[in-house]
């Protein structure tokens, strides 16, 4: 009897180490993100970032997704944690590039700033964000981006992502997760039902419908 006993107390101690053993899994807690332009076509993106579990990050290497759409390019690119610049190792892709820099080891609660700028053409709102490559809990808003656009504008409703009744050239967006890229489209005046992005939808949609009508006569009269 007493050897069973040391023998279950044996498994329940090896089990215990077993589970403290259990790498930490890296969770993105918080990401405080500033979007801002100036209304000619550059903007400028800086970023707050908090990973608990850092600790669990495979090789020590922090990953990032950075997404190509619309083929926009981000330059001066600066990761600061505290106060000391990092280096950043990129590797290329063809729709999204991957981005690391390296923490030292033991370090589980990892806080740093992220900052750079995109030059975009004329028209074109689509800003790409540096994203973590770890998840959020899903369960809280812990993503909130802050967009200034040029004084005198006013954010349009049909931006990403999505507004409520955008009042001037400011908007705050709280998420669970941070997305790939931001469009925070911005006109002259507010939000109308006339504005050119509604209308070339409106457009495509008609088209799309004349189509559909004509290849429908023509089933009609085949028969």
């Amino acid at each position: 009897m007493k050897r069973l006993i040391v023998f279950l107390m044996f498994i329940f101690l090896l089990s215990a180490n077993v589970v403290q053993a259990a790498p930490a899994k890296p969770t993105l807690v918080k990401a405080k993100i500033e979007v801002t332009t100036n209304g000619s076509g550059i903007y400028t993106v800086k970023q707050q970032l908090s990973i608990d579990g850092a600790s669990g990050i495979k090789d020590g290497k922090v990953e990032h997704l950075l997404s190509k759409i619309n083929n926009a390019q981000i330059d001066s690119l600066r990761i600061t944690t505290g106060n000391t610049p990092v280096t950043v190792e990129r590797k290329v892709g063809t729709v999204l590039d991957k981005l690391y820099f390296d923490i030292a080891a033991g370090v589980d609660k990892l806080e740093y700033k992220v900052e750079y700028g995109v030059t975009l053409a004329k028209d074109v709102f689509t800003v790409p964000l540096l994203v973590p490559n770890y998840a959020t809990t899903g369960k809280e808003l812990c993503v909130v981006i802050d967009y200034v656009g040029p004084r005198g504008t006013f954010v349009q409703e049909n931006s990403f992502p999505e507004v409520h009744s955008p009042k001037g050239n400011s908007i705050e967006s709280a998420l669970a997760n941070i997305p790939s890229h931001v469009s925070y489209v911005y006109a002259d005046s507010p939000s109308s039902f006339f504005n050119p992005y509604n209308m070339i939808s409106v457009a495509v949609f008609c088209v799309l419908v004349a189509i559909i009508v004509k290849w429908i006569r023509t089933e009609i009269f085949k028969k």
